[in-house]
């Protein structure tokens, strides 16, 4: 007589419930980590659009068209001052539906009792010397970019510059 051969082939029920309770916790944790990048990527994007519009604005401080008294319209260095000067104004800039407050801080800096003349190895002072130059010889300028972020967290960028007092008007000239 022969006897009951039990061959297994296939998969229980059991098995095939593991089976898919893994596949779901591995789907799981790839659908969360998708949202992590895709947030992490925004704000990414957030950041290098407030990184551009604070070096947009170092470069319109750099462009001023004469030294003194703006004339016509001109845009001038003693003019450049916290939250003045430039073409592009301080306040709120709407890009992809975020909106960044755009700021600056202007500090004036002097050689101390040489006017406008450096010193090797002297620094500057935000002290007015006596007699006091015309302007500054030298600007320190730090852009602001402020926006509230997808977490409804405020974040910023921050970037600073030095603007040195030079006469646009003899750009190019050749020193003798």
């Amino acid at each position: 007589m022969h006897g009951l051969r039990h061959d297994k082939r296939g998969f229980s029920l059991i098995e095939v419930l593991i089976a898919l309770a893994v596949l779901a916790v591995g789907f799981a944790a790839v659908a969360k980590f998708q949202a992590t990048v895709f947030e992490y990527s925004a704000g990414a994007k957030e950041r290098a659009i407030a990184a551009r519009l604070a070096e947009e604005k170092i470069a319109d401080l750099r462009q001023y068209e004469t030294l003194a008294v703006a004339a016509n319209g001109m845009v001038s260095y003693r003019d450049i001052g916290t939250n003045t000067g430039g073409a592009l104004p301080s306040g709120t800039v709407t890009i992809s539906n975020v909106n960044y407050n755009r700021s600056w801080a202007v500090a004036n800096y002097y050689y101390p009792n040489t006017g406008l003349t450096p010193v090797y190895g002297m620094t500057g002072t935000t002290t007015v010397p006596s007699p006091a130059p015309a302007y500054p010889p030298f600007k320190l300028a730090t852009v602001t970019i402020q926006w509230t972020d997808q977490s409804n967290d405020t974040q910023s960028v921050e970037i600073g510059t030095i603007i040195s007092a030079h006469d646009p008007a003899k750009s190019g000239v050749a020193i003798e």
